[in-house]
């Protein structure tokens, strides 16, 4: 185990674009919670599939594309393969203090934080494959590796076309019924700008789907929900979700997914050690490209389509501490730092006003000084209540006149609340 000074960890699951034929096969082939786990959900599966994930994905006699096609076998068999990545991590005795949840991701981040069971988080992607495929749309989704900016050209030029990911500086994702991405495909081409087909056949992110949307989004609201043991941060929401004070309401794979923006507030609470779960590394590369040369935060992947898969798993190995670091999981078993609850004040910040410089959230300053309205004030005290699961009425708050005022009041109450 690594005795570099210890980072908050952050385990990173991906969604529609990244799957491959044998993702993760070393992994299926030598590990055994691996395997055992990708066989249970393949099973689970097959009621509504009428196939085996684990013949699709490892055994397949045919065209190894061609299942690759069908969402009703690539949505099942991201959450396995992901689901079976994090079990085997657990296994080994590692946790994570922040789960991250890009598109699909989410359900993986949600059953493993504690929110859905791996059964309900299984049944509704399958829900949303079978909707899709009783409703088909020709659609298709394109990387394009320019700034962000450009998208807005792209949506006069081709009206239709929807902006679907932001994921950094240079790559952001479109989405749209196929004509249309291919007609903005050939122009980005005579542009000289360098675009990807994802190996999608559905517009995922765009008003193609909403009728799906929809529909998911009216099972989720009947399933049982467990609270929140790990923080989750939805690539979609840009937020950092400690308590969920309105369910699952937002659109995990509808709305336009903001994973710069997620990074950079992650990255203005602390260095951290991202892993990616996915099975093709392509968060950890995001992460990168983000962060840059000489940054403290560090990013690795597991799998690849590189066949280094248990390479890679002995590498993450000795750089994840053996015990998280996360103080935050349960606030009321715990009296918090001012420093750990001035980060949950900042995280909150950042997601009300998603335009603000990290550096100007000092302990000095005003929320008012840090272009706050009343509203935002409001918003922020209860947001970070939530966080920390308290119940404070807002007659405490009166006399608070900086930041530093905020922590100190949320310091005490946690202090004084009896532990359970």
């Amino acid at each position: 185990m690594s005795n570099a000074p210890q980072r908050s960890v952050v385990w990173m699951y991906s969604g529609q674009g990244s799957q491959f034929f044998a993702m993760g096969q070393e992994l299926y082939e030598q590990e055994p919670i691996f395997r055992e786990t990708f066989v249970e959900l393949s099973e689970y599966a097959r009621r509504w599939t009428g196939e085996s994930i684990v013949n699709i994905v490892y055994k397949y006699p045919g065209n190894r594309f061609e299942p690759f096609e069908r969402t009703l076998f690539t949505h099942p068999a991201l959450f396995a393969v992901q689901y079976a990545m994090d079990r085997t991590l657990r296994h080994y005795g590692y946790s994570p203090d922040f789960v991250l949840g890009y598109s699909l991701g989410e359900f993986v981040a949600l059953t493993v934080s504690g929110v859905l069971s791996w059964q309900d988080a299984l049944y509704a992607l399958l829900h949303h494959a079978q909707t899709l495929e009783r409703q088909p749309v020709a659609g298709r989704m394109m990387t394009v590796l320019a700034s962000p900016d450009l998208f807005a050209e792209l949506e006069v030029r081709f009206p239709g076309v929807e902006l679907a990911a932001v994921n950094t500086p240079g790559h952001f994702v479109v989405s749209g019924l196929e004509q249309l991405i291919n007609q903005a495909q050939k122009w980005l081409a005579d542009q000289m700008i360098d675009v990807i087909l994802l190996p999608v056949t559905q517009a995922f992110h765009s008003s193609a789907l909403e009728f799906a949307d929809s529909s998911l989004r009216r099972l989720l609201e009947s399933f049982p929900l467990g609270e929140i043991r790990t923080p989750i941060i939805s690539a979609e929401r840009a937020t950092i979700l400690y308590r969920l004070a309105d369910g699952i309401s937002w659109r995990m794979t509808r709305g336009v997914i903001q994973f710069q923006r997620a990074l950079g507030i992650l990255e203005a609470l602390g260095s951290k050690l991202y892993v990616d779960l996915g099975p093709s590394g392509t968060l950890a590369s995001f992460v990168r490209q983000n962060l840059g040369h000489g940054a403290d935060s560090e990013a690795i992947a597991i799998m690849t389509p590189f066949a280094q898969d248990r390479k890679n798993l002995a590498v993450a190995k000795e750089k994840l501490p053996g015990v998280s670091l996360n103080r935050t999981l349960s606030p009321k078993n715990l009296v918090m730092t001012s420093d750990e609850i001035f980060a949950i004040v900042k995280s909150v910040i950042l997601t009300i006003l998603p335009d603000l410089d990290p550096a100007e959230i000092q302990s000095h300053r005003t929320l008012t000084e840090l272009g706050a309205n009343s509203i935002d004030r409001l918003d922020i005290t209860m947001n970070t209540l939530e966080a920390l699961q308290l119940h404070v009425p807002m007659v405490e708050f009166a006399d608070v006149s900086n930041l530093q005022g905020l922590v100190d009041v949320l310091q005490r109450c946690l202090a004084e609340r009896p532990r359970s």
